[in-house]
């Protein structure tokens, strides 16, 4: 049961952060959709993990592009160890973001 609930806040979250930076798209609901159903479920897991920057107008926005704090990489990493399982560390985690950031800074720019 709790395996659910994790999956649901996450995807849950996921669209939600990916709903913010589309809202202009006419359609950006079905947009997301399609896009989550494609990511790798550890890529979602990451989308959604962005929602500890919520002081910012756009999350996603910052995680991808903005300078990070320290207290920000721990909470990342934190809120990542709940949802993913298996044994991660804050650098590992940070660098299967930085892979997704770069794997989608070029799909969008190709």
């Amino acid at each position: 049961m709790r395996t659910l609930l994790r999956t649901l806040e996450v995807e849950y979250y996921a669209q939600q952060q990916m709903e913010q930076i589309l809202s202009r798209a006419a359609d950006a609901s079905t947009i997301v959709k399609d896009i989550l159903s494609k990511l790798k479920p550890i890529h979602r897991v990451l989308i959604s993990c962005t929602i500890i920057f919520n002081v910012y107008s756009a999350p996603l926005d910052h995680a991808m592009f903005g300078e990070w704090t320290e207290e920000e990489k721990e909470a990342f990493s934190f809120k990542f160890s709940n949802y993913q399982n298996g044994r991660w560390t804050i650098e590992g985690i940070l660098r299967e973001w930085y892979k997704l950031v770069q794997v989608s800074l070029k799909s969008v720019f190709l």
